[in-house]
């Protein structure tokens, strides 16, 4: 099935009535050649009055494009997505989050990329902090984990293993989308549910493009701004987010087994997967202070390696808690795995 060519850029929206207009403004000024494209907003079980919001701004800057509100009353991100989808119509979809700011050029740019490298499942670029405080010092040595830098030493297919797009504005190739709906894939994380932090769906979504052969490719022309407001740029914020990714480290570190080792039985993955547990357990122990300091809860702000040690423990709970759940990840992948081969023999 063949989608039309364009773009559609969802936005899912939970209680953005305090944002979403700079990000509207930003889109209504896309300079787009003879580029069909549509907005979809997701109103994702929103307390506030983000729908009225939305509206009222985009009437008010009067623009010509195509724009949708529509609700989604299952909280989440998977499942916002998943609607924006199902409402959209165009081939390339821009997940644009509520805090994102495109430049001008963004959806040309992206749109023309998509074009050019039809192996390319998902398309990333490169964001600025924007936020109404100073940014901390320590903010750039982990910018990343707020989805912000750059994602690549320069443009190019992200090649490694654990080269991973964030989930800020990445651009999906919908027929890919298709083949992995259609080969069984479904997110094995639950994804954020409100204020609830845990996340990773972004990057096992990239690990499945991978196992069906399709590549992840980041451009650094590609630039937006993520608007951060307060309460989400600082020491606080950090360590939840830090603490939502480790809880979502399973379905990740298997989908690695798998785009490492191309088959693997069940045995090779509980004697990998318990190899793994020990050597964090070592990364562990062999850090007593910094392990010393995360036990008493004294880390002062900027601490990195509190946050590193905080990463290890909790990431080591996970794994020595939940190995039933990483076989039946393991179970799901590999039915995935194994469907993507069957169907693409066919075609």
């Amino acid at each position: 099935m063949e989608f039309k060519k364009g773009v559609s850029v969802v936005i899912c929206c939970y209680n953005s009535a305090a944002k979403i207009s700079p990000t509207l403004a930003h889109l209504a000024v896309q300079k787009t050649d003879n580029l069909f494209w549509e907005i979809v907003v997701v109103n994702n079980a929103s307390k506030d009055n983000t729908k009225e919001v939305a509206l009222c701004e985009w009437n008010r800057l009067n623009s010509a494009v195509e724009f949708n509100i529509v609700d989604q009353d299952i909280p989440g991100l998977s499942a916002a997505r998943d609607k924006g989808i199902a409402e959209s119509k165009y081939e390339y979809i821009l997940f644009c989050d509520d805090d994102n700011w495109l430049q001008e050029d963004f959806l040309q740019r992206s749109y023309h990329l998509m074009e050019e490298y039809p192996a390319v499942g998902i398309l990333g670029g490169q964001s600025e902090a924007a936020a109404d405080i100073p940014i901390p010092e320590w903010f750039s040595k982990k910018s990343l984990v707020f989805a912000v830098g750059k994602q690549g030493v320069h443009s190019g297919q992200l090649k490694g293993v654990d080269q991973n797009l964030y989930g800020a504005c990445m651009m999906v190739r919908r027929s890919g989308l298709r083949l992995l709906d259609i080969c069984g894939f479904s997110f094995l994380n639950s994804g954020r549910f409100g204020d609830k932090l845990t996340g990773g769906e972004d990057i096992e979504l990239g690990k499945a493009f991978k196992l069906a052969n399709y590549q992840l490719y980041y451009d650094e022309s590609l630039r937006f701004k993520h608007y951060m407001p307060a309460d989400r740029v600082n020491w606080p914020y950090f360590l939840r987010l830090g603490r939502g990714s480790a809880s979502s480290g399973i379905p990740v570190f298997v989908y690695d087994l798998f785009l490492k080792n191309g088959s693997l039985t069940k045995s090779e993955f509980k004697s990998a997967y318990w190899k793994y547990v020990i050597i964090v357990g070592l990364k562990i122990v062999k850090r007593p202070f910094a392990l010393y300091k995360y036990l008493k809860g004294s880390a002062k702000e900027g601490d990195l390696s509190y946050f590193e040690m905080m990463r290890l423990v909790e990431t080591l709970n996970v794994f020595k808690s939940k190995y039933s759940f990483a076989e039946y990840c393991f179970d799901q992948i590999k039915k995935f795995k194994e469907n993507i081969k069957r169907v693409t023999a066919i075609v």
